[in-house]
Formats: C-alpha cells, structure tokens, sequence
C-alpha cells in the first residue's frame, strides 16, 4: 500500500510579508464564515524555511489537487496527518479546485466570500476550467 496522500495545493496570488507572490502553499486547514475566509497553509518563507500561517482565501490562486509521497519536504516539515485529506470544502479534487478557484477569484475582485460562495452554488458564478492535477 502506498502511503501516498492527497492534498490541496494553491500558489499565493501576491508577495506578502513572509511568502512570496507565486509561492506555491500546501492547504491543511480551513475557516469558513463571519466574512474571515482563511485558509492555514504550509509555504517556504523568503528565507527557505517552512512555515504555517493562516492566509486570506483571497491572497491565493491556482488551487489544484495534489499527490505527496512520503519523502517530499512538505510531508516531513508538517507530517502526514495534517493536510486535508478529506476536510469537507478543502477535499483534494477536482470539483473543490474549481470552487476554491471561481470564489478566490470574486473576492479579490472584492466580493464578499458569502456572496461569491451563493453565486457559485447558483450558477452564477463561472469556475475556470478544470483545474490540471498536479503530481
């Protein structure tokens, strides 16, 4: 059996304080409602080192399901039971990409996240393609 997980990845859409803009962030764990949308991530820091903060869903971009192995840095630095394997909204697959993608997308249009979470479960909101899997 392998010991393989999936995971939700995503890139950062600007530099921040401590992540660079692009820097590709691992998703361990969601928070949803009261118009605070984040997301605590796992990225490399400007200076090499890995570090968890929570990150605004609207600083990032470019969600995509992912397969880690055993030996990738990210599994090492943070272990395996913490990603979200299966956590609800942030379950690694496609479907949950594409949503995480369209609702990121309107908030940093400026959107509230309850409004472009209606819109997308009414249709009214467009989900980019579907995401590539990344692996």
């Amino acid at each position: 059996m392998s010991d393989d997980i999936r995971v939700m990845v995503c890139n950062r859409r600007t530099d921040g304080p401590s992540v660079s803009g692009g820097a590709k962030c691992y998703v361990f764990h969601g928070w949803w409602g009261g118009g605070l949308e984040r997301l605590q991530i796992l990225a490399k820091s400007r200076g090499g080192r890995w570090i968890s903060k929570w990150e605004g869903l609207r600083n990032l971009e470019n969600f995509r399901a992912a397969t880690l192995p055993p030996e990738h840095p990210a599994r090492r630095a943070r272990g395996r039971d913490a990603f979200c394997e299966a956590d609800g909204w942030i379950s690694p697959d496609a479907s949950h990409a594409a949503r995480l993608n369209a609702v990121s997308d309107a908030m940093a249009a400026g959107v509230t996240f309850e409004a472009a979470n209606r819109a997308f479960s009414a249709g009214k909101l467009n989900a980019p393609a579907e995401p590539a899997e990344e692996g």
